[in-house]
């Protein structure tokens, strides 16, 4: 996987809130979805104007952003914090939709067809499968806007 589509398994849920709030286009949806199912070639000057506010955080983490190591770093170990902190355009987040924002770690304790149940945060909730389609009872996984996004 390239390290586009890595980073668009995190960011493109947030586009879908983007643009409700008008900030992006249907067509920009389309293309991002094109990019993450690998169909056409990826556009970084494209995904790094739709999600400078993930960008910018990467960029303070290393030189060498588009690499797969510090994109995982940045979502499962800083993006909660900035959440937490209204840091780097986070501050407009609230109730559901902040919570929906953050990268859980959270244990499959059951499968069914299109979902998983998954203990995080305390919690047991129904997610989608996402990116995710042969998790088992016990598997750790990573969680955004309800979705399974990889195994830990």
């Amino acid at each position: 996987m390239n390290p586009e589509a890595y980073f668009l398994r995190y960011a493109r849920p947030c586009a879908d809130f983007m643009h409700q709030r008008k900030e992006i286009t249907g067509k920009d949806l389309k293309k991002l979805d094109l990019m993450l199912e690998e169909k056409i070639k990826p556009d970084k000057a494209f995904i790094e104007r739709i999600f400078y506010k993930a960008i910018n955080p990467l960029k303070k983490l290393s030189d060498d952003y588009w690499n797969i190591n510090v994109i995982r770093k940045y979502f499962q170990k800083e993006h909660n914090s900035l959440i937490d902190n209204k840091a780097e355009g986070f501050e407009h987040l609230t109730g559901i939709q902040k919570e929906l924002c953050r990268v859980w770690e959270g244990v499959i304790i059951g499968v069914a067809k299109d979902y998983y149940e998954v203990n995080y945060n305390g919690n047991n909730s129904k997610i989608l499968k996402g990116f995710v389609k042969d998790a088992k009872i016990g598997d750790a996984v990573f969680i955004h806007y309800a979705m399974a996004i990889e195994k830990k």
